[in-house]
C-alpha cells in the first residue's frame, strides 16, 4: 500500500515537472520575436492584394510562379499558395472587422434613435402636443356615400413627422402603447360624437369610426375601458368599430374577447387580410363584421391574373361566412371597376381620399361626392 502510493506520488512528480518544462518553453517563445521571413516572402507580402487579384481574374499559381521567377522572386508553389492563404485570411478578418464596426454603429444608432423616440412619445402624452388623428374616409363604391372611417394616428415630434411604422413599434415595446390606445380611442370616440350631431353620414345617423388595436392591448380590461369611453363620451356601440391584426389570431384568448366586444355591439374587422397568421378555420370561428382586403393584392389588380384570383377567393370566402370585405389601397378607377365586377363594393385609398384631419374629413363628408370619380378629382391632389 505504501509502495503504491510512493510510485503515484512519484508519476505526479514527474507530470509536473513536464509541465513546469513546457511553460517555460511557451514563455520563451513568446518573448522571442519571430524569425524573419526571407526576402521573397516579404516582397510577396506586399504585393499579395495584387497577387490574388490576378488569380481572382483566373490566372492560375504556376502562371504566377513563372512570372515572379522573371522578376528574380524565386518561390514555389507551395510558397506562393501559402502566402496568397495567409494574405486572403488577412483580408477576410479585416472585411469581418469592418462589418462588426459597421452592425456595432448601426445597433448604436437604432438604440439612440428608439431612445429619442420613446422620449418623445413621452413627453407628447404628457403635455398632448404632437400626436394627431386623420380620418380615411372607407366608402361605398356604387354610390359614393361614406359608410365609416378609420383613425389612423399621426405624430409630429417637433419639426419632424415620424412614421407609425417607427414609432409604434417602440410605443408598444416600451409600454406606452396602452396609454397611446387610450388616448386614441377616446379622441376618435369624441370625433364620432360630433359627426353625429352635426348630422354627417346617411340619413344624419352619424359615421361608424373604427379604430386599430394593438396586440398588447389585448387583456381582460379593454371591454371595460372601451364601453368607459363609450359612456362618457355619450356614443353608441354602432358607431364604434375596432380593427385588429392577424397576429391577434395567435393570441389563445382572442375569440373570447373578441366574442365579448361583438355581443355589446361594436364592429369588428380584421386588418391587412391575408399577410400573416390567418387560418381560415380559425377566421371561420371568429365574430368577425368586415375583412379587410389588403393593399398589397389590390395593388395587382389588372396586372397579374392570379391577383384577380385570390381577391376573389377573398371576397367570396367572406360572403359565404356573413361577413363585408373592404379593399384597401384603391388608387385606380380600374381597380375599383375590378373590385366591384368581383363582387367588393367596399373601399379605402386614394382614390377616394388620403387620410385626413379631422376638421377635412368634414368638409370632405359635407360635400356628399356622388362617386368615385369625381372624389377622385377633388380629393388626390
Amino acid at each position: 500500500m505504501n509502495m503504491e502510493l510512493r510510485l503515484v506520488g512519484h508519476e505526479d512528480d514527474q507530470h509536473n515537472s513536464v509541465i513546469g518544462k513546457i511553460k517555460h518553453l511557451l514563455e520563451e517563445i513568446e518573448t522571442t520575436p519571430p524569425p524573419p521571413l526571407p526576402a521573397t516572402h516579404s516582397a510577396l507580402m506586399g504585393v499579395s492584394n495584387q497577387l490574388l487579384a490576378l488569380r481572382d481574374k483566373g490566372f492560375s499559381s504556376e502562371w504566377l510562379v513563372l512570372a515572379l521567377s522573371q522578376c528574380d522572386i524565386n518561390v514555389s508553389m507551395d510558397e506562393l499558395n501559402n502566402i496568397l492563404r495567409q494574405a486572403l485570411l488577412a483580408r477576410m478578418r479585416a472585411y469581418e472587422e469592418k462589418v462588426e464596426i459597421s452592425l456595432r454603429r448601426c445597433h448604436v444608432k437604432a438604440s439612440a434613435r428608439t431612445e429619442f423616440i420613446e422620449r418623445g412619445l413621452r413627453n407628447a402624452m404628457k403635455s398632448g402636443e404632437g400626436l394627431q388623428l386623420h380620418y380615411q374616409p372607407q366608402v361605398d363604391m356604387r354610390t359614393g356615400s361614406i359608410i365609416g372611417a378609420e383613425a389612423l394616428l399621426r405624430w409630429r415630434n417637433g419639426s419632424e413627422f415620424v412614421s407609425p411604422v417607427e414609432f409604434i413599434p417602440v410605443a408598444e415595446e416600451s409600454g406606452l402603447i396602452e396609454d397611446i390606445g387610450a388616448w386614441v380611442l377616446r379622441e376618435a370616440c369624441t370625433e364620432a360624437k360630433r359627426w353625429e350631431r352635426m348630422g354627417l353620414g346617411g340619413h344624419g345617423k352619424g359615421i361608424k369610426v373604427s379604430v386599430n388595436l394593438s396586440v398588447k392591448q389585448f387583456s381582460d380590461r379593454l371591454v371595460g375601458d372601451i364601453h368607459g369611453v363609450l359612456c362618457d363620451v355619450g356614443l353608441s356601440t354602432k358607431l364604434l368599430g375596432v380593427e385588429i391584426t392577424e397576429s391577434f389570431l395567435a393570441e389563445n384568448n382572442s375569440q373570447h374577447l373578441l366574442q365579448t366586444l361583438h355581443d355589446t355591439g361594436l364592429h369588428i374587422s380584421i386588418d391587412d387580410f391575408g399577410t400573416g397568421y390567418s387560418c381560415l378555420s380559425r377566421v371561420s370561428a371568429l365574430p368577425l363584421d368586415t375583412i379587410k382586403i389588403d393593399r398589397a393584392f389590390i395593388i395587382e389588380l389588372g396586372r397579374s391574373p392570379g391577383a384577380g384570383a385570390v381577391v376573389q377567393t377573398l371576397i367570396s370566402m367572406a360572403h359565404k361566412l356573413g361577413m363585408n370585405t373592404i379593399a384597401e389601397g384603391v388608387e385606380t378607377q380600374q381597380q375599383a371597376e375590378v373590385l366591384q365586377r368581383l363582387g367588393c363594393t367596399l373601399a379605402q385609398g386614394y382614390l377616394y381620399a388620403k387620410p385626413l384631419p379631422a376638421s377635412e374629413f368634414i368638409s370632405f363628408a359635407k360635400g356628399a361626392p356622388a362617386g368615385p370619380a369625381k372624389q377622385a378629382n377633388s380629393l388626390c391632389a
